[in-house]
C-alpha cells in the first residue's frame, strides 16, 4: 500500500523509492511519481501500460546510448516502488558503433508493487522517434490515477 507501510519497524508515510539507473534511490510521492511518468510520456504521445500480476525478486534497470555516427538511439528505465531495495551489481557494454549500455541489478523484498518506466527514442527513419513503456508489477493502489493519466495523454 501506498498511503502508510509498516517495514522492520519503520513507517512510511506516501513514500515511495525512485532509482533512475545509475542513481542512488530517492523517496518521493505517489503525486511525483505520477508527475514523472507524465513528464515522460507528455513528448512521447502517451505510454503503453502492461500489468504483471507477480513481483519480481530480481530486475535489472538500464541507460544506454548508441555512439556510432551513423545514427542516434537513447534509452532510460526507472524502477518505482514500495519495497526495499537492494542493489546486486552493475554490467558496462561498450561496443563502438552500435552500444554503450550500462545494466544495474536489484533485488526487490516486501514490495507490494513495482513499476518499471522505460523511455527509447531514435532516429533510425531519419527523424527522431521515441515511446515510453510502463510496466505495473504487482498491486498497486494507484493504478487508476495511472490509468487516467495513460487516457488523457495518449493520442
Amino acid at each position: 500500500m501506498c498511503e502508510e507501510k509498516n517495514v522492520g519497524g519503520e513507517k512510511m508515510e506516501g513514500k515511495i523509492k525512485v532509482v533512475r539507473a545509475g542513481l542512488d534511490p530517492e523517496e518521493r510521492t505517489v503525486e511525483e511519481v505520477i508527475e514523472e511518468i507524465k513528464r515522460y510520456a507528455t513528448t512521447t504521445g502517451g505510454f503503453r501500460l502492461i500489468e504483471e500480476k507477480e513481483i519480481p525478486k530480481y530486475l535489472v534497470i538500464t541507460r544506454s546510448s548508441r555512439p556510432g555516427p551513423s545514427y542516434d538511439a537513447k534509452s532510460e528505465d526507472i524502477l518505482i516502488t514500495d519495497g526495499n531495495l537492494e542493489f546486486v551489481s552493475e554490467k558496462h557494454t561498450y561496443n563502438y558503433p552500435t552500444l554503450n549500455a550500462h545494466y544495474y541489478k536489484y533485488k526487490l523484498t516486501n514490495a507490494t508493487f513495482v513499476l518499471l518506466l522505460q523511455w527509447y527514442g531514435n532516429d533510425y527513419d531519419g527523424a527522431w522517434q521515441e515511446w515510453t513503456t510502463l510496466v505495473v508489477h504487482g498491486n498497486c493502489s494507484f493504478i487508476g490515477k495511472i490509468k487516467e493519466l495513460q487516457e488523457e495523454l495518449n493520442i
